[in-house]
């Protein structure tokens, strides 16, 4: 049996209550790709949620996309192996890989190989937990609520419902790809946990530094550019 529904031929259908809809979000079927589009993926901070784009979760196929982008097709990362390179190659860390350009060549392959582990762990466990991989700028202002979320967003991400949960994946991913690193081709010497424990250690100050330049970007940007 069928039920069908008529509408009488001389009614109008009721417009939609703006307020309604706002309250719920984006409720066509390409919001979540919209949320992508407006994705900011930058040299040096991987990807970023402008505030005034409305957040929604992401699907399988737009973390593989920002995973890529972020991971391998931008120039940040090399940036951000070299200057953890510059580190070790500063305290001489390991001190088997000596000096000079050859070492820190050395150093910057082996941070570009530990970060990408990083990333692919984390991409993969946020995926199975539907946790977020981006940066979701504050929608507060001031400077104090604005500089608080940075440093809470160093520590936890939304679920697929839009709840702060402790980033995991985030987490997870610096300690196995720190330990697949130290464990997989440094010299004997270094093979250690105070190693691991430092290099897993480094992988995440860069997100407590760098997110509070990504919330106020911005507003930098536009210093520079009045110069």
């Amino acid at each position: 049996m069928t039920a069908v529904l008529c509408q009488n031929p001389g009614s109008t259908a009721p417009a939609p209550d703006p307020q309604a809809t706002s309250a719920a979000g984006p409720s066509t079927p390409n919001a979540a790709a919209d949320a992508v589009a407006g994705t900011q993926v930058t040299y040096l901070f991987g990807s970023v949620l402008p505030k005034e784009v409305p957040w929604t979760p992401l699907t399988n196929e737009q973390r593989l996309k920002l995973y890529f982008r972020q991971t391998w097709l931008n120039p940040g990362v090399l940036f951000r192996a070299a200057g953890s390179a510059a580190g070790d190659q500063a305290s001489n860390r390991p001190p088997e890989w000596r000096q000079g350009g050859q070492a820190y060549a050395q150093r910057v392959a082996s941070r570009f190989a530990v970060f990408t582990l990083q990333d692919t762990i984390q991409s993969s466990l946020a995926a199975g937990m539907k946790y977020d991989v981006r940066y979701l700028r504050c929608k507060c202002n001031g400077f104090g609520p604005r500089f608080a979320h940075s440093l809470k967003q160093s520590f936890v991400t939304k679920n697929h419902e839009g709840k702060w949960r402790l980033n995991i994946p985030q987490w997870a991913g610096a300690a196995a790809g720190a330990a697949i690193g130290v464990y997989g081709w440094y010299p004997d010497s270094a093979r250690n946990h105070n190693e691991v424990l430092r290099a897993g250690f480094t992988s995440l100050i860069f997100p407590m530094f760098f997110n509070s330049l990504i919330e106020f970007g911005p507003e930098i940007k536009r210093v520079f550019k009045r110069k």
